[in-house]
């Protein structure tokens, strides 16, 4: 329910991003004598050009948060390895408490979650957790944590099915994410041509919406 609350919230604030700024460059371009049609179409084109460049402004700032952010998340040790460890930390990491509670301190914890962070990942795959790396995981968490194989195998398990719903609802989230994204885009360069068209018609009238609808009432 939140993701779809936010999705409606996201294509809200696009519309109107897009149709402020839209009807701005309809309003703010330079009049020119030719047909209606043309001076219509040549205000519509500037919204589009508005919208593209939102949308690429957006885009660089994102990959430019992105690449000073993942190196700061990252553990170190290799950048295929760091970059799948720190997406399963985000996701599983309430089942990684689980795999590695324990009464006394455990040495070289961090270490510990992040490979079995990239063993847990694949409980979402098509083949699964790999009995050679079920067996791998029963050992470690008999090491780190100090339980009997009876005990280790029932958290391993649980781990490895709550991992697997984690991993199918970050899809899912991700899925509605995109979806919202691009229906929020396409939608918001229409909007961005009509508000384009509609500054333009204000633009040569020499009104103002707020002017015009007290002058019609």
């Amino acid at each position: 329910m939140l993701w779809w609350l936010s999705g409606i919230y996201l294509i809200f604030v696009t519309l109107c991003a897009f149709g402020v700024g839209g009807y701005i460059a309809g309003r703010m371009r330079t009049p020119l004598n030719t047909t209606a049609a043309e001076i219509e179409g040549s205000d519509g084109m500037h919204g589009l050009i508005t919208w593209g460049l939102a949308v690429v402004i957006a885009a660089v700032m994102a990959l430019g948060v992105a690449a000073t952010a993942t190196p700061a998340l990252s553990p170190s040790g290799g950048s295929a390895g760091a970059s799948l460890s720190v997406a399963g930390e985000n996701i599983i990491a309430s089942e990684l408490d689980e795999l590695f509670r324990a009464n006394h301190p455990i040495a070289d914890r961090e270490y510990r979650r992040a490979e079995a962070a990239r063993i847990l990942l694949k409980s979402s795959s098509h083949a699964g957790v790999t009995n050679p790396d079920r067996r791998y995981l029963y050992a470690m968490v008999e090491s780190a944590v100090g339980v009997t194989p009876d005990e280790s195998m029932p958290r391993v398990d649980h781990a490895i099915t709550a991992s697997a719903q984690a991993l199918h609802r970050a899809r899912v989230a991700a899925v509605l994410q995109a979806f919202f994204v691009g229906a929020a885009l396409f939608v918001g360069a229409a909007v961005a041509w009509l508000s384009a068209m509609e500054g333009g018609k204000d633009r040569e009238a020499g009104t103002f919406p707020v002017f015009r609808s007290r002058r019609h009432a």
